[in-house]
């Protein structure tokens, strides 16, 4: 365990520093040169997964694609979307042989279906870890800010709801314990606990935002909530449920909210820092 939370900080400070450096100039590129940039590390992936990839071996051969003839990104549109049953289906033949030892297993809560288990390499790690704080960093976040997470906590039975991580300054409250009881109990917390920000399925966010509503309690302290890995009904919209009167932010705290988008962005990020222009700029209400 403690080798495992090492590596994690490790990889998040790789993030943070590539945030600061390319990650922070990419926005600002000309189209001319930010698609040169995507066309350079495009190669390096695909020349990594025909040589290293059984799955895209085969898939190459078998619709005649030649990798090393890449020359612009609208080659990609001859290569097939990459689904979730298929990964499920050929999960072996996906892995890398080059990254598979020190690959990092994640998996999936499964809150849209069946959970999905992958893997991914440390340095596609490490982009994603800096587009994360490229995003949080444009609504003013610093390390060790208190942020709210309802995500990415599934207690066990019998296990507390809560969890705090000390080392980041994260409160872990598990969105699959959601009742009325729970978020009265939740909100009372992050009242006494004043958070910065919020982080959570844009679902579990209204949840809770109904709550304090109907609840009439306020989050003054709360500057932004961060939303990420599902897309956001409309039911959800950031203007009608996360308005002043909801409680998560006051006039005076000047909430924003903040969706990282990914719906538009490609199916899998070069394997070593670069190519991160996929990402949207997110949209800030």
């Amino acid at each position: 365990m403690a080798a495992a939370n090492f590596n994690d900080a490790l990889l998040t400070l790789r993030g943070w520093r590539l945030s600061r450096g390319l990650m922070r100039a990419t926005p600002f590129y000309s189209r001319p040169r930010m698609e040169a940039l995507q066309l350079r590390w495009l190669r390096a992936l695909l020349d990594t997964a025909y040589r290293f990839v059984p799955y895209y071996q085969r898939l190459f051969w078998d619709l005649d694609f030649d990798p090393y003839r890449v020359d612009s990104l609208e080659a990609l549109q001859r290569l097939p979307v990459l689904t979730k049953d298929t990964v499920r289906s050929k999960l072996a033949d996906l892995c890398s042989m080059k990254e598979l030892r020190n690959a990092i297993h994640l998996h999936t809560s499964g809150t849209t279906g069946t959970p999905l288990n992958t893997y991914t390499s440390p340095e596609q790690w490490t982009v994603e870890q800096a587009a994360i704080w490229r995003q949080w960093g444009w609504a003013g976040y610093r390390f060790r800010d208190r942020i709210a997470v309802v995500r990415s906590h599934a207690p066990r039975a019998g296990a507390a709801n809560e969890r705090l991580d000390r080392l980041k300054n994260w409160l872990y409250m598990s969105p699959y314990h959601l009742s009325e009881e729970n978020c009265r109990r939740y909100l009372r917390l992050l009242a006494q606990w004043k958070p910065r920000y919020l982080r959570g399925y844009p679902s579990s966010l209204y949840i809770l935002a109904r709550a304090a509503r109907q609840e009439r309690i306020q989050l003054p302290s709360v500057r932004a909530a961060f939303t990420a890995s599902l897309r956001c009904p409309m039911r959800y919209s950031w203007k009608a449920s996360f308005t002043w009167d909801t409680g998560l932010g006051t006039p005076k705290s000047r909430c924003r909210f903040v969706s990282f988008s990914v719906e538009r962005s490609s199916a899998a990020l070069p394997p070593r820092p670069g190519a991160i222009s996929s990402r949207k700029r997110p949209s800030c209400a």
